[in-house]
């Protein structure tokens, strides 16, 4: 199910414009304009002829953004609405995605950033002060009738090229990226191993302020003790049943453990290869 062939993908939109705000953790608003991005990448950095897609969401105002995968997006859109027991059959519907997070941007405050998961049955959230040495240069192309204009930068890991509008006058972009004079349409790293394509830019019918539904409790963590946490969770994937409220016997553990370490190792090209 993709963002163009879903049939009920026009309920799922219609739902969560339309409906009352369960209230929670807020982090955006008055959000008006979308760009949807397809990001085609490489899990394996040993196969490059396996190549993976998923459709992302940026949604975002003069203030603030928030990026998601379709997915995300989609549950986000059950759980904010009146009634989300009414909607499970939806629910069971929506494809699994590989990036179940959200980045919320200040928009005025470039070094600001706020990364939200849900990791071993928590909540959480980590502020993270983030500043990128963009060079612009003078390449440039058309994307969807925008003049862009080529930059670079290197960020944790891999250089990246990206493209950038300045008829959308918004510093934002995918992902992390932000703090060009424009817009980002387009961005890739030099491997392309990750590359983020603009497939549609929108006016969102109804402005709406973006909030976390029955997400009460976050544990705020530093950006250290995220990643610290991400890279325990794959040498020990069974912190994944983590649950307060259930006690699996000592054989699950083991069994999440082998087929977890098993899957890894084909799953091995995160976006961000380094921590500084």
């Amino acid at each position: 199910m993709t963002l163009y062939s879903n049939k009920i993908k026009h309920g799922f939109i219609l739902v969560f414009l339309l409906c009352t705000l369960n209230t929670t953790a807020q982090i955006a608003n008055n959000l008006d304009k979308r760009l949807i991005y397809q990001l085609k990448y490489q899990p394996d950095s040993t196969n490059s002829k396996r190549i993976e897609s998923e459709y992302f969401f940026l949604d975002f105002s003069a203030k603030e953004s928030v990026f998601r995968s379709e997915t995300t997006h989609l549950k986000d859109s059950i759980n904010n609405s009146k009634n989300p027991a009414s909607l499970l059959g939806l629910r069971q519907q929506i494809p699994k995605t590989r990036f179940n997070y959200r980045i919320g941007k200040k928009i005025e405050k470039q070094e600001a950033t706020t990364y939200y998961d849900y990791l071993a049955y928590q909540f959480i959230l980590a502020d993270e002060p983030l500043t990128l040495n963009w060079k612009i240069n003078s390449t440039t192309k058309d994307i969807l009738g925008h003049s862009c204009i080529e930059a670079t930068v290197g960020f944790r890991g891999r250089n990246y090229v990206a493209y950038f509008t300045e008829s959308i006058p918004f510093s934002d972009g995918p992902y992390k990226f932000k703090g060009l004079p424009g817009m980002i349409l387009e961005l890739y790293d030099t491997k392309k191993h990750y590359h983020f394509e603009t497939v549609s830019i929108e006016k969102l019918p109804i402005s709406y302020d973006y909030h976390l539904a029955s997400h009460k409790k976050y544990k705020i963590i530093s950006n250290k003790e995220l990643r610290e946490f991400q890279d325990k969770i794959k040498e020990s994937p069974a912190l994944m049943l983590a649950n307060p409220n259930i006690q699996f016997p000592p054989e699950a553990y083991e069994i999440t453990n082998r087929r977890g370490r098993e899957r890894n190792k084909t799953r091995n090209n995160p976006i961000e290869l380094s921590h500084d």
